[in-house]
């Protein structure tokens, strides 16, 4: 009897410690699920996470991409306009050297040389001996005796009624006689005739009108400006200029204003306004006898101006239409010599 008791009891232990087990496995089962499920939402989140931060970077990405994009597409727009920009100012830049070039042939290819007057002749004494000994005063000296050197540079003779501008080599430049002038100076009217009946036999003129107050004549060796109150004329030579034009391309191939000057003023002796300083590469001298002027800075040839007066070479045309020297066209160089004196001459007047 009490074998079985402990029998039975020793069974009750066993399916307790069985159930014991049992639940212990089954709360173990419990956890380890709870923890799975707590690691899977970590590796989700954590997942979640990753993804957002992969999707935030590859919007990054694509945010930077399109700023590069949008940059590299503004700077090759820029790139382009700034290329056409370029491109466009040069071809304006070529057409506009292309039509000043054109306006330079066609400058050269109608040079305006005043006409010739077929009716002024001159009969004074004076001006028969400078036309037939080169304008040197030398020729005229003992007719005009002592003279008075006036400030603007003419000497005045015959009390007054002639007044004469020389060269440093003593060749008359400009000589200007007053209506009191008692020598008949044309054979086709009076001194003291009105330009109205002056231009009436004599309609040829080339400069000025009655309404402007002058008439102005070129002859085959002398200028006339006929006023009411006086008459100016000059000297001029229209010949080939081939030793000036030898320093000229001299001076172009090395730039040596001093030789060139010096050249220059060797062989046209009838010059004035001498002004020129080599160490700072200036030039300034007027040949207004020739059709010339020096207005060179910084040792620049296209400071050498020619004028429609000036005896032009295929050489001298060719250095216009290059650019190399100025010409111009709508004046000449003894006209605007004598417009200044006249300007000059009312200033002091007025």
């Amino acid at each position: 009897m009490k074998k079985n008791s402990i029998l039975k009891l020793v069974i009750i232990i066993l399916i307790l410690l069985f159930f014991i087990l049992l639940l212990f496995l089954l709360t173990l089962l419990l956890y380890a699920s709870s923890d799975n499920h707590e690691m899977k939402q970590g590796t989700i989140t954590i997942n979640n996470d990753i993804n957002s931060r992969n999707t935030n970077l590859d919007n990054l990405n694509i945010v930077n991409n399109k700023n590069i994009s949008s940059k590299n597409t503004t700077n090759e727009n820029m790139t382009n306009y700034t290329s056409n920009r370029n491109m466009s100012n040069e071809n304006i830049i070529d057409e506009n050297a292309s039509r000043e070039k054109k306006s330079r042939e066609k400058s050269v290819e109608n040079i305006k040389y005043p006409i010739e007057s077929e009716y002024i002749t001159s009969i004074d004494t004076l001006l028969v001996n400078l036309k037939s000994k080169g304008m040197k005063f030398s020729s005229i000296e003992d007719e005009l005796g002592e003279g008075i050197e006036l400030e603007n540079g003419y000497y005045s003779y015959l009390d007054g009624t002639v007044k004469i501008k020389k060269s440093r080599n003593n060749i008359v430049l400009n000589i200007i006689f007053s209506k009191d002038y008692k020598e008949q100076i044309f054979s086709s009217f009076e001194n003291t005739d009105t330009l109205e009946d002056i231009y009436f036999f004599n309609s040829d003129n080339c400069y000025g009108s009655v309404e402007e107050g002058f008439l102005g004549y070129r002859t085959d060796k002398l200028y006339y400006f006929i006023y009411e109150d006086e008459i100016s004329v000059y000297g001029y030579s229209y010949i080939k200029n081939t030793d000036f034009e030898l320093a000229l391309a001299k001076y172009i191939e090395d730039n040596n204003l001093e030789k060139f000057v010096n050249k220059t003023i060797h062989e046209f002796t009838e010059y004035e306004n001498y002004d020129c300083d080599f160490s700072d590469e200036h030039a300034y001298i007027n040949f207004s006898s020739y059709g010339l002027e020096f207005k060179i800075n910084d040792n620049n040839s296209k400071g050498i101006i020619l004028y429609n007066n000036y005896c032009f070479s295929s050489k001298t045309k060719q250095y216009v239409i290059d650019g190399l020297i100025t010409f111009n066209n709508s004046e000449n160089s003894i006209e605007k010599a004598e417009k200044e004196r006249r300007m000059g001459k009312l200033e002091i007047r007025d």
